[in-house]
């Protein structure tokens, strides 16, 4: 994951210096919220047992049943990522911590 944000770090420093100069803020602000949910869904298909899902989740301190429940979903990545729980165990200051 560190390597991924590493590049995508390299990658947009690049990006905004050449389209910083537009009046392009609300795009801008939109595509980290999408990043946010990529990033998520990059995890999430990394923990492809549902018991890891399970395990990791409660690390993260979601409760037991709801770590447990969440993590045997059927649904797929894209879809887990905007899911309350998932989000509340990756929020934005895990992928800023790096």
């Amino acid at each position: 994951m560190g390597q991924i944000i590493a590049r995508l770090n390299l990658y947009f420093r690049g990006w905004w210096s050449y389209f910083g100069i537009t009046q392009s803020l609300p795009n801008f602000r939109s595509l980290h919220y999408w990043i946010l949910r990529r990033l998520r869904a990059i995890l999430w298909k990394h923990w492809k047992n549902p018991r890891t899902r399970a395990r990791e989740l409660e690390k993260r301190k979601i409760p037991h049943i709801k770590g447990l429940f969440t993590g045997c979903s059927r649904k797929q990545p894209w879809r887990m990522s905007r899911v309350k729980w998932v989000m509340f165990a990756l929020p934005k200051s895990y992928f800023l911590s790096g």
